[in-house]
């Protein structure tokens, strides 16, 4: 039984994966490594759900490593939000000459900060990009008429029932400027 190994087995599954990469098919596999074809569909049937297994996780730590850095960027753009909405206060020193005795005054001035937009927008992008990884945010739909581009706006065009209405319309609009000439021209004289 020493098919049962798990050395063996681990070995036999790498030399299936390299044949099949390189584009033979189960019942080549099979002969080459002295194997029965169903033994080398349990071991692509084996292999198949380890890589997807792997490629899940590794998808996950891709998502959980952009997500901390998203964190740790919302928090650097709120403390700066943070900063730039504190008061502030300015010391301003005046030295005054009166009578030959120098004098120093000291005064305080306090100023209330409204903020800096472009941080919250910074914040805003994070949770927007955060939605995004995570699937909460709405798919986007895009329009094939514009090579792939987002949908702005929606636009209807009606159009008439037959091709004739719109002829016997602009016939009518034709006519109508002709007489509109002639009367203009029969009042000229």
């Amino acid at each position: 039984m020493p098919q049962n190994n798990k050395y063996i087995i681990a070995e036999r599954r790498a030399k299936i994966a390299e044949l099949c990469f390189e584009g033979y098919y189960q019942q080549e596999i099979a002969k080459k490594l002295g194997v029965n074809q169903s033994q080398v569909s349990r071991d692509l049937k084996s292999l198949s759900k380890h890589w997807q297994r792997e490629s899940t996780e590794a998808i996950d730590k891709v998502k959980a490593r952009d997500l901390a850095k998203l964190a740790h960027l919302e928090r650097v753009y709120h403390a700066g939000w943070n900063r730039s909405i504190q008061e502030q206060f300015t010391e301003k020193k005046k030295d005054s000459n009166v009578d030959g005795k120098i004098t120093k005054e000291t005064s305080f001035e306090m100023k209330t900060l409204i903020g800096d937009p472009r941080f919250l927008d910074g914040a805003l992008k994070c949770i927007s990009k955060r939605e995004e990884i995570l699937g909460y945010a709405a798919p986007k739909r895009l329009d094939h008429t514009t090579g792939g581009k987002e949908f702005t706006e929606n636009k209807v065009i009606i159009l008439p029932s037959n091709g004739r209405e719109n002829y016997e319309r602009g016939a009518e609009v034709e006519q109508n400027n002709e007489d509109d000439s002639t009367k203009s021209k029969q009042s000229d004289e």
